[in-house]
């Protein structure tokens, strides 16, 4: 038996949203890249000291927490996690945590940061073999890459190995602008 299909093209918009992280996955062999931000009015999302920076409400917080839900994967810098000791997941919406994926080509995340707990992720470019012992027997999958890999690299054995079709960006500005760079 055969099931006829027929292609109504003023769908198209609502067909290529619903299906993003899927045509990512399929036309370009890598995930899918949200980059979340909180903004103060005048531009800045920190203080000029790194200090976290509360500039959301509650309601903010939903949408971030709903966001999370609705991707595979979590990604922040190391300068992020040791500084603010973020957890990543979701609390303030019901769904699924995301895989904690951290950017540290030298390896300078923090073992003993909260993120380390929820085995995630780690791309590095570093060849310290007792920090790579030390943050695989805590749960972490390390992925050393080369010297100067791309983002593009990484995103691509993402899906390829790791089969996660979508990731949001939580991290500072430096590290949100070098997905951006990279496109």
């Amino acid at each position: 038996n055969c099931v006829e299909v027929e292609f109504l093209d003023q769908f198209s918009n609502e067909v290529e949203f619903l299906n993003r992280y899927f045509f990512k996955n399929i036309r370009e062999n890598r995930c899918w890249i949200t980059a979340k931000a909180a903004i103060t009015k005048d531009g800045f999302i920190s203080l000029t000291n790194s200090a976290p920076l509360q500039i959301t409400c509650e309601e903010t917080e939903k949408h971030t927490h709903s966001l999370r839900a609705s991707h595979m994967a979590i990604c922040a810098g190391a300068q992020t996690v040791n500084a603010d000791n973020p957890m990543l997941t979701v609390r303030a919406v019901i769904g699924k945590d995301p895989i904690p994926v951290i950017y540290s080509r030298n390896l300078s995340v923090d073992s003993e940061s909260k993120i380390i707990k929820n085995s995630p992720i780690i791309f590095s470019s570093s060849s310290d073999t007792q920090k790579i012992k030390e943050l695989t027997q805590k749960g972490a999958n390390i992925e050393v890459m080369g010297e100067n890999f791309s983002i593009k690299e990484s995103l691509q054995l993402l899906w390829e190995k790791h089969r996660i079709n979508s990731m949001l960006l939580e991290g500072g500005a430096d590290f949100i602008a070098s997905f951006m760079k990279e496109d």
